[in-house]
């Protein structure tokens, strides 16, 4: 055998353990989840969200109007 297909089969080898390592890794990190809030709640303990996009979304959120109070706060005067 040559030494370039000597390299050649050897750099296919190496591809081939690379892919097979990250098909396992893929496996390996799949997760199902039994509802949208259980996958959304997974998701968040996972994502760190930037300092910035946090105080636009406190800004936002003190900027809507509050609630109306319920009925049963007008009838008893809470």
């Amino acid at each position: 055998m040559s030494s370039s297909s000597r390299k050649f089969q050897q750099r296919t080898q190496q591809e081939s353990a690379q892919e097979q390592q990250t098909t396992s890794e893929q496996q390996h990190t799949a997760r199902e989840f039994g509802s949208v809030e259980e996958m959304l709640q997974h998701d968040s303990t996972h994502v760190v969200v930037p300092p910035h996009v946090a105080a636009r979304i406190r800004e936002s959120v003190a900027r809507e109007p509050r609630p109306a109070r319920g009925w049963w706060q007008r009838l008893f005067g809470r």
